[in-house]
């Protein structure tokens, strides 16, 4: 509401000088080509008559609803309305000009019944039809400009949407295909934990299957997801995984893209923890820094050594580019007790 009063005012403020610019020009004009003499009455007299013929005509076409940045209503019927509701703005203009300038200025200008008279009130008209639709069309190439903007914004928001959705589609087979990978493992090793495990990933599913849908979770969200991934991988590891999560209440409802975590500590447990003969363990701190949000993963396991990004952390890099665009961090490096450290810190 305020920004609708807002924009009111700025635009009567804008017309206003506009009418202040035309009265100078015209008495500019007629000082110099009409040899009047009177430079500052001849400006008063074109102050009066441009402020009344440019509020006249606002007046009587928002009375009439004439809308000229309507494209269906630009056929013969609209013109001949606007010009004959513009011509009778400028005759009650020209008319409460002319009382005025009598009666404040003291000068009579023309008789009222005279051929001066009809001149002068053809002029107005036609200074204010040049007026009108240097206007309207300053405003209709305004409104498609603003309009072609806001249909770019909604493709490109579509667009980045898309990507997601098709990015989070890859995702999740990934996720499904490394989990009954676990669970096939875990069959021939400890075959009274898959009942176990089968429940957990029944939970993680649930939460997968949701986010497929979303554009946006929260980090006590995706911290949940974590831990029942890491409950998961813990049961086919046995204790040769350890995992802390350490994110602090007031962080929790932060928003945080779904399943921007899980594929960060995927990629730690098995390219770090499950190749290591004694195991390790997994961490995974949120912070605050400032207004921004940083996550760090980090693990003691075989070490990044240079090894190229698998599809995890490809996706993870894909969808931070998409949303957060130019305003994110993303660094793996070897982390300074061996193993991997990765770090994202997001608005």
């Amino acid at each position: 509401m305020r920004n609708t009063a807002k924009n009111f005012w700025l635009e009567l403020l804008h017309y206003f000088l506009l009418f202040q610019g035309i009265a100078l020009s015209m008495a500019l004009i007629i000082y110099i080509y009409g040899g009047t003499g009177y430079f500052f009455l001849t400006l008063a007299i074109s102050l009066i008559f441009s402020n009344l013929n440019g509020f006249s005509s606002m007046f009587f076409f928002h009375l009439f609803r004439i809308d000229w940045l309507e494209t269906r209503n630009w056929n013969t019927r609209f013109i001949i309305k606007s010009i004959a509701v513009l011509f009778l703005s400028i005759l009650v203009a020209t008319e409460i000009g002319m009382r005025i300038v009598i009666s404040i200025l003291h000068r009579e200008l023309i008789p009222f019944v005279s051929l001066w008279h009809l001149y002068m009130m053809l002029m107005n008209f036609t200074v204010s039809a040049i007026v009108v639709l240097l206007v309207a069309f300053y405003q209709r190439l305004k409104y498609r400009l603003e309009r072609r903007e806001r249909e770019y914004e909604e493709l490109r928001h579509l667009q980045l949407r898309t990507q997601l959705a098709v990015l989070q589609a890859r995702l999740n087979p990934h996720f499904l295909f490394n989990s009954l990978n676990a669970i096939l493992d875990l069959v021939y090793k400890s075959p009274q934990q898959v009942e176990a495990m089968v429940h957990s990933l029944a939970h993680v599913y649930r939460r997968v299957l949701r986010d497929v849908e979303r554009e946006w979770g929260t980090v006590g969200e995706e911290i949940e997801l974590l831990e029942s991934y890491l409950n998961v991988e813990q049961i086919r590891l046995g204790e040769r995984l350890r995992y802390a999560v350490n994110c602090p209440p007031d962080l929790r409802e932060r928003p945080l893209p779904p399943l921007l975590l899980q594929p960060l500590v995927e990629n730690a447990v098995l390219h770090g923890i499950a190749p290591k003969v004694g195991g390790g363990t997994i961490a995974v701190t949120v912070e605050r820094c400032g207004e921004r949000l940083n996550i760090r993963v980090s693990d003691d396991g075989m070490g990044f050594s240079g090894r190229r990004p698998g599809f995890g952390l490809d996706s993870v890099q894909e969808r931070l580019k998409i949303i957060y665009p130019g305003n994110y961090n993303f660094t793996i490096r070897a982390a300074a007790g061996g193993g991997t450290l990765v770090e994202l810190e997001l608005p």
